[in-house]
């Protein structure tokens, strides 16, 4: 319990902003139904938005795995420990996606014979296996295994982390891909998907040297 609360202390810059923004939106999505919702946080496009959403939402696509591999080279455990916290929260996600099989927004919308808010131009629309936003998950675990390798002095990096999340989770209901229910559901478990692994892996004094570590050769 004693690591637990010294891990929440070390993060607290990043998790209980995250913890205070998560319970009011749920709380929003509560008091409204998803197409509202979807409505009220799609109303606001715009040239910039539409080129700038579109490629921030790769944050929770390949890039994290690929940073990953790249952080591997330099320390195995910690790249470990982010390709693993993306492969729990991918089987989470997609195990539930699975499972439930829910309709995307283009797809309930055009069965509720409703007009889908803004869309993108370039942007394929997906029509099924909406919850949660694998995305989101992936970008949340990402950007908080990056705040817990940061040092106390750089605390407000964090920040600039945390709101990195945010707006890749923004980005997949401005892409009209999600809704605001899958964004949150899929930032939890990345959450909590790094939280879960970061003791067993990370927090453990092992594999801190380079993936292809060079021998010193003996004169």
């Amino acid at each position: 319990m004693e690591r637990f609360k010294q891990f929440l202390h070390n993060n607290a810059i990043f998790l209980y902003p995250f913890i205070a923004l998560w319970i009011t939106m749920l709380c929003f999505a509560l008091m409204h139904t998803k197409t509202e919702t979807h409505y009220l946080l799609n109303t606001w496009h715009s040239s910039f938005g539409d080129v700038f959403f579109k490629y921030i939402t790769y944050i929770g696509s390949g890039l994290p795995t690929y940073i990953g591999i790249a952080v591997m080279l330099f320390s195995i455990r910690k790249g470990v420990f982010i390709l693993s916290s993306q492969l729990l929260s991918f089987l989470i996600t997609h195990g539930i996606k699975e499972w439930l099989n829910i309709p995307r927004p283009s797809t309930l919308f055009n069965e509720l014979r409703m007009t889908l808010p803004q869309t993108v131009a370039g942007v394929e629309l997906h029509t099924w296996k909406s919850f949660p936003s694998g995305h989101t998950c992936a970008a949340f675990a990402f950007c908080l295994c990056i705040a817990v390798m940061i040092p106390k002095k750089y605390n407000y990096l964090k920040v600039l982390l945390l709101i990195l999340g945010i707006l890749g989770a923004y980005s997949r209901i401005y892409l009209s891909q999600h809704f605001l229910e899958d964004t949150l559901a899929g930032s939890m478990i990345g959450v909590v998907s790094v939280i879960t692994l970061y003791f067993p892996i990370y927090k453990n004094e092992w594999g801190e040297y380079p993936l292809f570590r060079l021998k010193k050769q003996k004169k």
